[in-house]
């Protein structure tokens, strides 16, 4: 039997302009993410996981990111600051105090920039759509042949055509 560790409680309090914050708990970490509590459950509302992480992604930038998948079911993450503010392609979010665990609408600044994922390209769960590339290739080959495409996938020992 796997143990899981126990995720800490997210805390609820009341910034100076009277709005409700959640301060989520990150895994792996003891640092808490800051984040209105509408951003929040827009964000939950929409399927992503309540089990954030603190990630180091180029062992300098660090953010707080969600598990989520691509198109083809194939698992990925995706930084909360980009919920938030629904950043498309081709736009960065920046924090304008520097603070990546500062999830609050003022913090978060959208610019135009090489962000290469929407944030609507994205699935938060994985559904029955989603199949393996390689088993879905392996059933549409003989479809393919008929057509006359052929799938060319790289194996360890070169190419080999399916």
């Amino acid at each position: 039997m796997n143990k899981q560790k126990q995720r800490a409680a997210t805390i609820f309090t009341i910034d100076h302009d009277g709005r409700p914050i959640a301060h989520v708990a990150l895994s792996g970490t003891n640092q808490r993410a800051k984040i209105l509590v509408e951003d929040l459950e827009r964000v939950l509302a929409a399927g992503y996981s309540p089990c954030w992480a603190y990630t180091c992604t180029d062992r300098i930038r660090w953010y707080v990111q969600a598990r989520t998948y691509n198109p083809r079911g194939r698992p990925r993450s995706v930084t909360i600051a980009r919920l938030v503010v629904q950043a498309g392609k081709g736009q960065v979010v920046r924090y304008a105090d520097g603070d990546h665990l500062n999830l609050l609408p003022e913090n978060l600044l959208v610019k135009k920039g090489c962000a290469w994922m929407a944030v609507d390209w994205l699935h938060p769960q994985k559904s029955a759509q989603h199949e393996p590339t390689h088993a879905s290739a392996l059933r549409r080959a003989p479809e393919a042949a008929e057509e006359g495409r052929m799938f060319h996938r790289k194996f360890p020992q070169g190419h080999m055509t399916i």
